[in-house]
């Protein structure tokens, strides 16, 4: 699940669910842009008050947790996500 495609409709998802409360985030998922996986979502909030941009990427981010936690289950969430920061922490202590 955790694959590109995965999180991918995890975050369509968010999307059209904070939609609902934020309907900027409409057409924030543009398949068609390829200048960058979130570069319609960027477009979006740097239209937005900073305030207001703060809000809706919350909403986004808190959504998406929402799904990953309801997917996974709380504590498989937590261990999955353990694992991936462990090792980021440690690729990037190895860089240095």
């Amino acid at each position: 699940m955790f694959e590109e495609r995965g999180v991918a409709a995890l975050y369509r998802r968010s999307l059209e669910l904070a939609a609902e409360d934020h309907p900027c985030l409409a057409h924030a998922h543009d398949p068609e842009h390829h200048s960058g996986k979130f570069a319609s979502l960027a477009t979006i909030l740097a239209e937005q008050e900073a305030v207001q941009a703060s809000t809706i990427l919350v909403a986004l981010l808190n959504t998406f947790h929402e799904l990953l936690t309801g997917v996974f289950g709380g504590s498989m969430f937590e261990k999955l996500l353990r694992s991936i920061w462990e090792r980021h922490i440690d690729s990037h202590q190895a860089g240095r």
